[in-house]
């Protein structure tokens, strides 16, 4: 029993350090729905284990903020809830979907007519739920056409 209890510890704490070998970063948009009046844009995050352990993703929640000088303002909810498995030293791309807050593209619309600029920062904030362990995600993107 001794044993046993050694073998899950060992195990568990080798997963513990495996969950900080995960590399989230931006994939492509793969589509654009409605959901009643809400916008839905459809878009891939990446995920990179470079363990020799698999992970399940169980979720992924959070929100989206433009980056208006040193403020951040929401932009729309992030959310994920289909599981993924996510194998030993491989990469898979994640579909969240990104419900946008209408108040707030339409703030950024008339603002990028405003001044000119149609590039925007744009923050991520979410958790994801790995085998029923709550990690961060924080990814920043540059989106738009520089003037």
């Amino acid at each position: 029993m001794l044993v046993g209890g050694g073998i899950i510890a060992y195990s568990l704490i080798r997963k513990g350090k495996a969950f900080k070998s995960i590399n989230f970063f931006p994939d492509k948009i793969h589509g654009f729905e409605w959901e009643g009046l809400s916008p839905i844009l459809v878009m891939g995050l990446g995920a990179q284990n470079t363990s020799n352990q698999s992970f399940t993703i169980y979720s992924i929640a959070g929100n989206a903020y433009s980056k208006e000088g040193s403020d951040l303002v929401y932009v729309g909810n992030i959310s994920a809830f289909q599981p993924q498995v996510i194998s030993p030293n491989s990469e898979s791309i994640l579909r969240v979907n990104i419900k946008l807050s209408l108040i707030g593209v339409a703030n950024e619309i008339i603002e990028a007519v405003q001044y000119g600029d149609f590039t925007k920062t744009i923050v991520i904030k979410a958790t994801a739920n790995i085998d029923q362990q709550q990690i961060p995600i924080n990814q920043t993107l540059n989106i738009g056409l520089p003037v």
